[in-house]
């Protein structure tokens, strides 16, 4: 009786939390609180980078930056999910402190705020799923990158968190365990929730489970994985074939015919091993049937079975067949003139015919995309298969399907507390104080707003959507699809009729073009030694007191320098020199030029010489240029006469640098030419396509790999477009194989 007459009385009393002991409650929940938002949004932010990298920004992806913040990002995330979720389960928020005899005791839970957290960490994954590089290559092409089994860990690591914190509520609701006593409302939100939870983690272990299927065939496969060695092994039967033909090729014949070049269909013939790599079994020059095999003069001759074939598509089949001989050469077996005579005319006719300079850029530009897909991205592998690539797009379909629905109950849920006009919070929390001299009664305190759970799994939603949809717009577009289904169409027997009319379906699918499946943007850097316009803006300051390399801009390719830098090499086999317009042959002369000076400010790598020695002579005539001109300022009102005049003058007297008094001298004899100044432009033009071609060659396959990887660079498909010409170094190296005919190790 005295008992519960002292526990009224001690309610009675209505006994208060003291002020310090709510403020130090309400510090500790809102730090956490906050941390986790912090660290969620934060999140958010590196995963759009990640996206938008990965998936559009291909010049970027392969920076030096990006790669530290990919790693920074793999590297944190589970530190920060696990330390993220433990704080979500309903007693890891719960607290007690006592100060001054008084104890503080609070009771916290959370209803949305853990579903969200799990969610976020399951799309994350998804996103570094869908941007993660695959590459099944042969042992001499470097080191494969295999499926990200890191990912399924730190999947299945998200799964234990989210169902061990949330096992009371959330993981008995993803199988539709109500307790007893449970309202059919709460018994709604949970199942939802659930369901939201942990389907991604169902997406995550398909996508991982497929590409571990697709990487594993491909890796074995003699059409992906193992190609270079079954190509190489091809060119020397080819060239036995030919009769092992030896001595300049006809580079006068304008329509030599498609040699057969491999396209597709190294599967399906035997092979047998050889100590330079496979051969298949038997002959492999036949009239009417490869047996199987897909090769370059099929796909010139199959207009009557696929009526749609257009020369562009035809072009395409020949940009693969030259990208399997590239990734031969990136495999470093040696090809001398690519192995084959009749490939070399058949590309020497390509290259002298007049006007076909946007041909060969595109075709030589379409096989380099195709090694960058292939060194570069997860999407070749899926080719091994004919019913893969379907899979894959019926993977993402779900993905997108599941981004639709989480959205769409996101934002029913913030329309409801739009509609109610009250905040959601994170975590509510009811607590009370005690002392010896009673127990204050239970008080409500929220924390935290459920924005900032839905806002970054709405952004990451968004992410999710558009690379899935870029996935599938890569396998609509991709001309990887393409060359699949020319060459199928190729290979089927000419009786077979198709009574679904697919034909018609396969040709509308061939006109799909996605701008974001082309790597080069066809454009070219310029820098130049002379500035005698010197930026004033801030960045240009800054650039100058640095000693930042020289501000480059980017021009697109003109028709006049495609036109010169094609020619290049006909202009070395016949001297030929091609009737230009004056300004055709200045528009070659002042681009190229200023190209090679950004490939020796940016690029030097890629360049024959060593790169710190061009680095350094750049630098030297630099520094001799802005000596010389400290001081002296032009006006924009400058004539063009005045203007050479001072620069003939000013480095004529002060440049110490050999380079510059030379180029001050052949300045000097080509403005005082008789002929003209359309002579000048014409030598000059000529100079510097040859120049190009010059330094195109070159046994510097990690720089340019590095190159095509950044998108591309001209002198990277001039070097590709050379090597196919039989021009694989410059005069006095060894290995100079503009004369010879054959293939070597």
């Amino acid at each position: 009786m005295d008992g519960r007459n002292s526990t009224g009385n001690a309610l009675g009393n209505n006994m208060r939390c003291s002020a310090a002991a709510m403020s130090g409650f309400y510090n500790t929940m809102d730090r956490q609180i906050w941390l986790g938002n912090a660290l969620l949004l934060a999140s958010a932010g590196v995963t759009a980078v990640l996206v938008g990298i990965g998936g559009y920004g291909w010049r970027y992806r392969h920076h030096p930056l990006t790669r530290f913040i990919f790693f920074g990002a793999n590297t944190l995330f589970l530190p920060i999910i696990s330390y993220v979720v433990s704080t979500l389960s309903d007693s890891s928020n719960d607290y007690v402190n006592k100060d001054n005899g008084m104890i503080l005791a609070a009771l916290c839970y959370s209803s949305l705020h853990p579903c969200m957290v799990v969610t976020w960490a399951f799309l994350v994954q998804i996103t570094a799923i869908n941007t993660a590089s695959i590459v099944a290559i042969d042992n001499r092409e470097g080191q494969k990158v295999g499926p990200p089994l890191e990912l399924l860990v730190k999947g299945i690591w998200i799964f234990y968190l989210g169902a061990s914190i949330t096992k009371e509520r959330f993981f008995r609701g993803l199988f539709q365990l109500l307790r007893p006593g449970e309202s059919e409302t709460l018994e709604g939100f949970t199942f939802v929730c659930s369901k939201i939870m942990f389907a991604p983690f169902v997406l995550i272990c398909a996508k991982i489970l497929f590409k571990i299927y697709a990487f594993g065939n491909a890796q074995v496969s003699f059409t992906l994985g193992r190609n270079p060695s079954v190509i190489f092994g091809y060119m020397q039967q080819l060239h036995q074939q030919e009769g092992n033909q030896q001595g300049e090729p006809l580079v006068d014949e304008d329509d030599a015919p498609p040699p057969p070049l491999l396209v597709t269909g190294e599967d399906r013939r035997p092979v047998e091993k050889q100590p330079r790599g496979y051969v298949f079994s038997g002959s492999i020059i036949t009239t009417t049937d490869n047996c199987g095999l897909v090769t370059l003069n099929k796909v010139w001759q199959s207009d009557n079975v696929l009526p749609t074939l257009t020369q562009r598509k035809k072009d395409l089949c020949l940009s693969f067949a030259l990208f399997k001989l590239l990734r031969c050469h990136f495999a470093r077996y040696k090809f001398i003139d690519s192995g084959s005579t009749g490939s070399l005319k058949f590309f020497w006719s390509l290259l002298l015919k007049d006007g076909e300079h946007d041909r060969v850029f595109r075709v030589v530009g379409d096989e380099l995309s195709f090694i960058h897909d292939y060194y570069y991205s997860s999407l070749p592998i899926s080719y091994i298969k004919c019913w893969l690539p379907i899979l894959s797009i019926f993977i993402s379909l779900l993905s997108i399907v599941y981004c639709i629905v989480t959205a769409y109950f996101s934002g029913v849920f913030g329309a409801l507390v739009q509609h109610n006009k009250v905040d959601s919070p994170q975590i509510t929390c009811k607590f009370f104080c005690r002392k010896e001299t009673g127990v204050s009664t239970l008080q409500p305190k929220d924390f935290g707003n459920s924005n900032f759970d839905v806002v970054p799994v709405f952004l990451v939603l968004v992410l999710v959507l558009i690379s899935e949809v870029r996935d599938m717009a890569s396998y609509i577009c991709s001309n990887w699809t393409k060359v699949a289904l020319i060459c199928h169409y190729v290979n089927r027997p000419s009786t077979l009729r198709d009574p679904l009319r697919m034909d018609k379906w396969v040709g509308l699918l061939l006109q799909f073009n996605c701008k974001i499946m082309r790597h080069w943007n066809e454009t070219i850097g310029q820098c130049s030694v002379l500035v005698l316009h010197p930026r004033t803006t801030l960045l240009g300051l800054v650039s100058r007191l640095l000693r930042l390399p020289d501000q480059k801009s980017t021009v697109k390719v003109p028709e006049a320098v495609k036109g010169a830098a094609a020619t290049a090499p006909a202009w070395a086999r016949r001297r030929v020199r091609r009737r230009r317009a004056y300004v055709h042959h200045k528009i070659a002369a002042t681009h190229l030029s200023r190209y090679c000076a950004y490939l020796v400010t940016w690029s030097p790598e890629l360049l024959p010489d060593d790169a710190a020695w061009s680095s350094s002579l750049y630098d030297a005539v630099k520094k001799d240029v802005r000596h010389g001109f400290a001081g002296r300022r032009l006006t924009s009102s400058t004539t063009p006469e005045a203007e050479y005049q001072m620069v003939v003058d000013v480095l004529g007297e002060y440049s110490k640098h050999e380079v510059l008094k030379n180029g001050v001298s052949l300045g000097k004899q080509l403005v005082e030419l008789a002929e003209g100044e359309g002579t000048s432009w014409k030598l000059l033009a000529g100079f510097w396509s040859e120049m190009i071609l010059f330094v195109a060659p070159s046994e510097n396959l990690k720089g340019h790999s590095e190159a095509i990887a950044r998108g591309g660079e001209l002198i990277t498909l001039l070097w590709a477009m050379l090597f196919h010409a039989g021009i694989v170094s410059r005069p006095g190296e060894d290995g100079d194989g503009a004369t010879a005919a054959g293939v070597a190790v």
